[in-house]
């Protein structure tokens, strides 16, 4: 019997083979030159979309404000390159909530240098923006009727409105800066009154403060307003805690845990239908909290009859049906 051979599959023409061979290097290089030209949004969807929150910020300017034109279109930061525009102070304005920023550049019609720049902050929450107010003022600042409140200092006026904390700087003729805020807040296409300073009226008001998170050393009381009233000729200062419906009960948990740890003692009490609970602080004296439906009131100073009566009557207020 004749043994079999192995035939060899026929081979490909040497052209052929040789064309192969040099299409390689072309692949590869269509392949390099595409990647050079790709679009980053559709590899990274997380910066797409912090672009883009930002992005909504930029049509919120408008073309004219005022006797002013728009020169060119408006700059976007996210939190990402914050960094690129305040840089140094970006961190502050991360850990205060903040979502986006879009500047604005004016100048009067023919102009090619900014007599007027805007910067627009979007805090996510009112409380936020009011916050980043309150610390960006400062000292000498002065109130200005501007959004839902306003400072001016120099050539510069700071306001909020709504989750908006803005800034305009002026540089020459920039006219009233006030009425140019308040032209601007018609056009932001949100409602302002977000911003609650819901306090008992203990008399004039001395400073208002918003804590993002860590009340006093608390990690557990966050998103708290305080404010100090001139009450009889004296300071007294009370916060606010906002109180969610699943969350009131986890939030005395945390705080009598925090008081049994520091040892403070806490004893509640009830007169003419109000009910409080006295800390007795080795640190800061003592003072009182009152449960409210939505939130938690303190009171740091002592609960004295003067004092509680206009509590009473704001607690009691709050707590009947509407």
């Amino acid at each position: 019997m004749t043994p079999r051979v192995a035939v060899p599959p026929p081979q490909p023409a040497v052209w052929i083979r040789l064309a192969l061979l040099l299409a390689l290097p072309a692949v590869g290089w269509a392949v390099w030159w595409d990647g050079q030209h790709y679009d980053p949004a559709l590899l990274d969807f997380r910066n797409a979309a912090k672009a883009g929150s930002a992005a909504s910020l930029a049509g919120k300017f408008p073309e004219k404000l005022g006797p002013f034109v728009r020169l060119a279109p408006p700059r976007t930061f996210h939190k990402d390159n914050l960094f690129e525009y305040i840089n140094g102070h970006a961190e502050y304005f991360l850990s205060a909530g903040f979502k986006g920023l879009a500047v604005g550049e004016y100048g009067l019609p023919g102009a090619t240098q900014p007599t007027l720049v805007i910067d627009l902050y979007d805090m996510d929450q009112p409380a936020q923006a009011f916050g980043v107010l309150s610390d960006e003022a400062g000292q000498g600042a002065e109130p200005a009727e501007a959004g839902e409140m306003g400072f001016r200092v120099g050539q510069g006026l700071s306001f909020i409105f709504g989750p908006y904390y803005l800034h305009m700087a002026g540089f020459g003729e920039t006219g009233e800066l006030t009425t140019l805020a308040n032209e601007w807040t018609q056009r932001l296409g949100t409602k302002g009154g977000g911003l609650t300073f819901d306090f008992p009226p203990l008399g004039p008001v001395v400073s208002s403060r918003f804590i993002k998170e860590s009340y006093r050393g608390m990690g557990f009381l966050h998103r708290v307003m305080e404010r100090t009233f001139e009450w009889q000729g004296l300071p007294v200062t009370l916060f606010s805690a906002p109180l969610s419906p699943e969350g009131g009960k986890a939030l005395w948990g945390e705080l009598a845990q925090f008081f049994q740890k520091e040892k403070i003692p806490v004893t509640e009490r009830t007169e003419n239908g109000l009910t409080y609970h006295v800390v007795e602080d080795r640190y800061e004296g003592e003072w009182f909290l009152i449960p409210l439906p939505d939130r938690l009131l303190g009171v740091f100073a002592p609960p004295s009859p003067e004092l509680l009566a206009p509590l009473r009557e704001f607690a009691l207020g709050r707590q009947r049906p509407s």
